[in-house]
Formats: structure tokens, C-alpha cells, sequence
């Protein structure tokens, strides 16, 4: 593929892989600004007419516009494998989704940006789950907000949403994600 944004990462991250491995896709990843709990709209809702917010003195918590805008980020009890995946990738700043043909693998890299190359070092696994606890991946619907964000569903019954560099990676790594499924 001419211009593949994914390589670079992909050399690197191919080092750090269990022999005989094979890598399908790494990118970098961010965790999508949905809200990660249930917003009680109400609450929410006064809050936005309180005017001690207005000038600047109250704590709104303003999940109901980013519910709203950008609905949830993940959906599953604590310890599910949505919830465990979003929270690695959400506390670690800079992040790579890696799919193989095995596992599912969120991975710390260093960037190092020299002019105009960028080099990666891979560094520990923050999460991973076998490739078969993924049973889907979807690209969020279209719209100036979620151009590059897809979700990945576990079978567990959790999933959340994550955002890829750009578009086409998000369509990458959805068809990484689905492929090999009889159903998809």
C-alpha cells in the first residue's frame, strides 16, 4: 500500500510480537470523549441552568452535551474487556491498537518526531485479549465528529469506541477486526 500511515508503527511494533506472530495492523489510538458512565439527565439539566455556572463558580460536570455529542464511550460492567481495554489506552499517553492474527493489543510506544520523520519505540502492553473475544467492529456513524471513530464489541457483552489517526486507518483496522468471522 503507497503511503500506508501504519508502517512506520508497524516495523517497530513487529519487533516486540511473539515469534511466529503475525501482525494484521498497528496505529496509533486515542480512546473516544464519550462518556464512560450513565448521565442522569436531570442532574444535568439543572445544572446547566445554575448560575453559579454561568459566572464561572460552580462544577458543572457537563456530561449530558458530551453524552450527547458524542455518545458512549463504553458500555460494560467494571472489569469488562471494553472497560479494561478503554482504560489502558485512556491512561497511557501515547497508545498503539495492534491486531494480529492471535490478540488484540493496546501497546505504549515512545515518538520520537525528528524534522519530518517520525520513529516509533515500542514499550509494554497495557491490555490485550485473544483475537476471538472480538466478536465486531463498526465505524461510528458519519459525521464531522466521528470521522475516525469505530467501536469494537467483545463477547463479553461490552464495547467501546476508540478513535484511529485518520479514516481509512479506522476503516483498516475495522476490517482487521472483522475479518475471519463467517458472519461479518
Amino acid at each position: 500500500m503507497p503511503n500506508d500511515p501504519t508502517e512506520p508503527l508497524a516495523n517497530a511494533v513487529r519487533r516486540a510480537l511473539a515469534p511466529g506472530e503475525g501482525l494484521r495492523v498497528a496505529s496509533r489510538i486515542r480512546t473516544d470523549p464519550g462518556t464512560v458512565e450513565d448521565v442522569d439527565v436531570r442532574t444535568e439539566l439543572l445544572e446547566v441552568i445554575n448560575p453559579l455556572n454561568w459566572v464561572g463558580i460552580g462544577a458543572h460536570p457537563g456530561g449530558f452535551l458530551r453524552r450527547l455529542t458524542f455518545g458512549r464511550a463504553v458500555v460494560g460492567p467494571e472489569g469488562s474487556m471494553a472497560r479494561r481495554l478503554h482504560s489502558a489506552i485512556d491512561s497511557t499517553p501515547d497508545t498503539a491498537l495492534v491486531v494480529t492474527d492471535g490478540r488484540l493489543i493496546a501497546m505504549a510506544v515512545a515518538v520520537n518526531i525528528s524534522g519530518s520523520t517520525v520513529t516509533y519505540q515500542p514499550g509494554q502492553v497495557v491490555a490485550e485479549c485473544p483475537r476471538a473475544a472480538v466478536t465486531g467492529a463498526e465505524l461510528a456513524a458519519k459525521g464531522l465528529l466521528r470521522r475516525a471513530r469505530f467501536t469494537v464489541s467483545f463477547g463479553d457483552g461490552s464495547r467501546c469506541a476508540l478513535l484511529a489517526q485518520v479514516p481509512s486507518v479506522a476503516r483498516r483496522l475495522v476490517a482487521e477486526l472483522n475479518a475471519g468471522w463467517p458472519n461479518r
